[in-house]
């Protein structure tokens, strides 16, 4: 007596391959996305571009993950460019911040020095 013949078909039915979701783009409404553009890099992975042009007219060009956090582009942006969601930070402001530290440093060092000297 002949055995029955497997279903073929229906086996190769339940092993099409699942075809994966395609991601949707959504509108970049942040405000980084002024500074930053997609890319794919050599892994065919989703990356982000910085744009910012430097001092000397050459972009940025530093690739940085692409993830949902902003944290690492806007650390990237205010660490390296001194960018903030309000522009461009003049540097000056922050130099004039340093130097009002330092001289309240040097006169909390001449009080101690003083204090010891009339001790």
């Amino acid at each position: 007596m002949a055995s029955p013949s497997p279903d073929i078909s229906s086996q190769e039915d339940s092993t099409q391959p699942i075809k994966k979701k395609s991601k949707t783009s959504r509108k970049k409404t942040s405000w980084i996305w002024e500074y930053f553009v997609e890319k794919s890099n050599d892994n065919n992975e989703l990356v982000i571009e910085c744009q910012v042009k430097k001092e000397n007219g050459i972009k940025c060009n530093v690739i940085l993950k692409h993830d949902r956090s902003m944290d690492n582009r806007i650390d990237h942006l205010w660490s390296i460019h001194k960018i903030t969601k309000d522009g461009k930070q003049p540097v000056f402001i922050y130099l004039n911040i340093f130097y009002i530290l330092i001289f309240k440093l040097i006169n909390i060092i001449y009080f101690i020095l003083l204090c010891e000297l009339n001790s």
